[in-house]
């Protein structure tokens, strides 16, 4: 289910790319470009952070979404 959450957002920023700014939507120009890399390591980030949030603190779906922030954010860099 998370993973169908996460590919679904990432679907949304692509979009709201391409709908405001006219970013093209193939995979080589979203890799080759900076700003839009930016925008979803942002957007990614606040995907990770409302995962955190909405967990209870001793939860073995904090222990999850903590692993796997590396995950999510290093491809980007």
């Amino acid at each position: 289910m998370f993973a169908t959450l996460f590919l679904w957002f990432n679907a949304l920023l692509l979009r709201t790319l391409r709908h405001h700014f006219d970013a093209a939507y193939d995979n080589a120009a979203v890799f080759a470009s900076i700003a839009s890399q930016q925008v979803f390591l942002v957007g990614r980030s606040a995907f990770v952070f409302a995962g955190l949030r909405l967990t209870r603190r001793d939860s073995i779906l904090q222990l999850r979404a903590i692993v796997s922030t590396p995950l999510v954010l290093v491809p980007l860099l």
